[in-house]
């Protein structure tokens, strides 16, 4: 893939960092969401949250409530993919993906219906 490239150490370090974050307090979530994901970092879900993009709105409308209203979250990760694509506006890409199950109990509103 090219040099320098090494997909294993990227699943590694997105599976750690992720965790980590899935076990965070409300008051660490931004400092661990800077850490977890590049400064302009796409977030792509399911509605209502669709794509988020850049920390700050990762932090704010994704990790944040989700942490809030779940705060027992269980994070179980059954696949975790990972590679290299040649893009025409950036070059080369390195990417990680996984699906995973959140298991949790819930103790506080989700999200505002009017999102």
């Amino acid at each position: 893939m090219g040099a320098g490239f090494d997909n294993i150490a990227n699943k590694i370090f997105v599976r750690q960092a992720l965790s980590a974050l899935a076990g965070a307090k409300p008051g660490d979530v931004s400092r661990r969401v800077g850490g977890a994901y590049h400064s302009n970092a796409k977030w792509r879900g399911s509605h209502p949250l669709n794509e988020v993009q850049g920390v700050e709105a990762i932090a704010d409308k994704v990790w944040l409530p989700l942490l809030s209203s779940f705060p027992d979250l269980e994070r179980r990760d059954t696949i975790l993919i990972g590679g290299q694509t040649n893009s025409d506006e950036a070059g080369r890409v390195r990417w990680v993906a996984e699906r995973r199950s959140c298991w949790a109990s819930w103790f506080g509103r989700w999200r505002d219906r009017s999102e």
